[in-house]
């Protein structure tokens, strides 16, 4: 495939051409070049375009196109932005075979399989080309395929293109085996999937036995306002703000399934454990869908888009019980598949706040001492309006904000030192990224809390940031979301978040690749674009820095947290929030401080296996 695309750039043909060229040189080798058949779809394929017949001999000579190669090169066609829009992605062959079996196959035992089978996303193809191939080879009665495929087999996809490449891809297929009639009745629509009654779109009377596919991945800022507000009137997995398409695809899904239905899905994996997949979850085991789960966690099948995922096999037979794996980072996912190792799990094991599917007794254990990090994990500041506040100059000690080109002086009594978390990687961070930041608040003794210092005393005390303020009061105006922009308060940071921490502080970004924290001496120093924890009676920082930065952290985060590219977790404050540790006397404490890392990293697995 990848020659075929560089033969396109190097002959300067585009994706289009070359899709239709691909598609003569399959017909020239079906009939040696005649281009005789009685197949309609066909002929009106080659009448439309016969322009292009004369571009099939380099391809003819150099490659031998298959029905995948065509549907790639289709992909190939299409840009990014609107790949990301209607959350196109193709899939693998290996992950449609997976799916297969593991739904139709196993409920016929491997052999020929019957009912009304489903992809309701189905894009170009794949998935009901596949299982025209995999029918033919258990079966090559072509009499039997073709009953198959008018009776037992549908797609539905809401872009017309890509159900007339379906429609063109089957009857291609249809010629390969042979089988060139007029006509094939073929069960394809273009609709939306999620606004239509499936059983009325194709006249039947019962629900479907199979469902199968890789429904579109499009996140809320992607959707229109009137189609949001269809889908949280609609269903109940998409009644959270930050929800996924696929959510309503597989909800949909379930309710045109009959009463034995199965579905079999590869979806992002991060459902499993992200706040907006709770009602999708609860839907899920509430239920009693779930019989199988495999996440792929590192694993990227779809190397164009930023997304890691999980085979999804639900049915609607009642399951008490499920299976679920999962597979170490592998240059052969497809290989992997064919050796995994189930766990079976009962229904009760799922907490619908986030599901652990591996090694549920290790987390309990890494959750069962005394201190919680959640009592003294902390947000850091937002202003809403970072340029505004982040000092541009210090200059012998005077302080200094450009604006509009000119230079405002702040009184140093209103600074604070200021680190961006996300820039911090070690300690010598703390010197080299330091910044100041305009810290227009009072501690307010009665509230005992930072309060926003009211613009006459600003005046009176500080008139050189009342200038600074004034000036830039239409910029600051502008934060739609802050916690109070009223004419009195807007001089304060655009929420109130973080303004009381104090102390010294282990300071970490959101994502990591694995477990690294910057201890951070200063006390009335601010952060953002992370989070810290902040000391406590209980236990040393520095011995918290090292219990954290050990396997122990790492192994805990990858069991409870979700994965992004690169290797990086999420450790977001409920992620980390419930890992504990043991109340350690003084004595121990500066016992496991004096050890050496080997001998620490022992007394930490002893500790938490």
């Amino acid at each position: 495939m990848t020659e075929i695309i560089k033969y396109m750039k190097q002959k300067n043909i585009s994706a289009k051409e070359l899709f239709v060229s691909s598609v003569f040189s399959v017909l020239h080798k079906i009939d040696n070049g005649n281009l005789s058949f009685n197949n309609l779809v066909i002929n009106r394929f080659i009448n439309s375009h016969t322009k292009n017949i004369g571009q099939i001999d380099f391809l003819n000579d150099n490659f031998e196109i298959t029905l995948k190669d065509i549907e790639a090169i289709y992909e190939s066609s299409l840009s990014s932005e609107t790949k990301n829009q209607k959350g196109i992605v193709f899939t693998p062959e290996y992950i449609i075979d997976f799916l297969i079996d593991n739904t139709i196959f196993e409920d016929n035992n491997k052999e020929i399989f019957t009912g009304k089978i489903i992809d309701p996303a189905c894009g170009c193809g794949a998935f009901l080309l596949r299982l025209i191939q995999r029918f033919y080879e258990k079966n090559k009665d072509l009499n039997a395929l073709i009953e198959f495929i008018e009776n037992g087999l549908y797609g539905i996809d809401n872009d017309p293109t890509h159900t007339y490449i379906t429609e063109l891809l089957i009857n291609l297929q249809m010629l390969i085996y042979g089988i060139d009639k007029e006509s094939i009745v073929l069960n394809l629509e273009t609709a939306d999937s999620i606004k239509s009654d499936w059983l009325q779109l194709f006249n039947l009377k019962a629900g479907f036995d199979y469902v199968l596919g890789n429904p579109p991945y499009v996140k809320v800022q992607s959707m229109n306002q009137d189609y949001l507000n269809f889908l949280s009137e609609s269903f109940n997995t998409t009644q959270n703000g930050g929800f996924n398409l696929f959510y309503a695809f597989i909800e949909q899904s379930m309710i045109m399934l009959n009463e034995k239905g199965k579905l079999g899905f590869i979806v992002p994996n991060n459902f499993i454990k992200i706040k907006s997949s709770f009602n999708l979850r609860k839907y899920i085991k509430d239920n009693m869908y779930l019989e199988k789960i495999i996440d792929l966690k590192h694993n990227r099948v779809f190397p164009e888009i930023m997304t890691y995922n999980a085979l999804l096999i639900l049915s609607k037979r009642g399951n008490s019980t499920f299976l679920s794996a999962d597979i170490e980072k592998t240059n052969n996912i497809k290989k992997a598949l064919n050796k995994i190792v189930y766990q079976e799990k009962t229904m009760d094991n799922l907490k619908n706040d986030k599901w652990i599917l591996k090694d549920q007794s290790k987390v309990s254990k890494f959750e069962s001492y005394p201190i919680k990090l959640k009592d003294y994990i902390r947000t850091g500041i937002a202003t809403l309006k970072d340029k505004s506040y982040i000092i541009n100059e210090v200059n012998n000690n005077k302080y200094y904000m450009n604006y509009e080109n000119q230079l405002y002086e702040i009184e140093p009594e209103l600074i604070r030192v200021y680190y961006k978390v996300s820039e911090i990687k070690t300690e010598k961070d703390l010197l080299l990224k330091k910044k100041y930041i305009i810290y227009p608040y009072k501690f307010d003794e009665i509230l005992r809390k930072p309060k926003v210092i009211e613009l006459d005393e600003l005046s009176e005390f500080y008139p050189k940031a009342h200038k600074y303020f004034m000036a830039i009061k239409d910029v600051l105006m502008t934060r739609s979301s802050s916690d109070s922009d009223n004419e009195k308060n807007w001089i304060q940071y655009g929420r109130s978040q973080g303004l009381n921490n104090s102390g010294r502080k282990l300071m970490y970004p959101q994502f990591l690749d694995s477990p690294r924290f910057v201890l951070n001496e200063d006390s009335e120093s601010l952060f953002s674009n992370g989070f810290a924890i902040y000391e406590n009676s209980e236990l040393d920082l520095k011995l918290i820095k090292r219990i954290l930065e050990s396997k122990a952290l790492d192994d805990y985060i990858k069991l409870t947290s979700y994965p992004i590219d690169g290797g990086f977790y999420c450790y977001q404050k409920k992620y980390l929030q419930n890992f504990s540790i043991p109340k350690f006397t003084k004595e121990e404490q500066e016992e496991l401080m004096n050890k050496n890392d080997h001998e620490f990293n022992l007394t930490l697995e002893e500790l938490y296996n």
